[in-house]
């Protein structure tokens, strides 16, 4: 009998063995959860804030572009305007046109001219 009573005493203390160990287990999986939640909404905020800033400055870098882009236009068309159009080779005038039309679609290309313009009078 008392060989029955050591056996279960045996098995009980291996029993709250396994327990506690199941316990520590989920405490320790629990906690690795939770700082793998953490880590990957900090990745994600990090890698959103990247972005962001990358597509800001990208931004930055086409307004200032667009902004160069149109001081020479402006600087072209008020130097047209000031002095008169320039002689042009056929090639020039053609483009002329076609640009024109492609910034003024109701015109057609053969109804814009490529005449000398008079300066303003002031």
């Amino acid at each position: 009998m008392n060989y029955l009573i050591l056996i279960s005493n045996k098995a009980e203390r291996r029993s709250l063995e396994a327990k506690h160990e199941f316990d520590h287990a989920s405490k320790l999986i629990k906690s690795e959860v939770a700082r793998f939640e953490q880590e990957r909404v900090e990745d994600f905020k990090d890698s959103l804030q990247r972005f962001l800033d990358g597509m800001i400055s990208r931004q930055k870098e086409v307004r200032d572009s667009l902004q160069r882009v149109a001081l020479r236009i402006t600087s072209f068309v008020v130097v047209d305007r000031c002095m008169g159009e320039f002689p042009a080779s056929s090639l020039e005038k053609s483009w002329r046109r076609r640009s024109a039309a492609a910034y003024h679609p109701t015109l057609s290309v053969s109804m814009i001219s490529t005449r000398k313009r008079s300066p303003p009078s002031n």
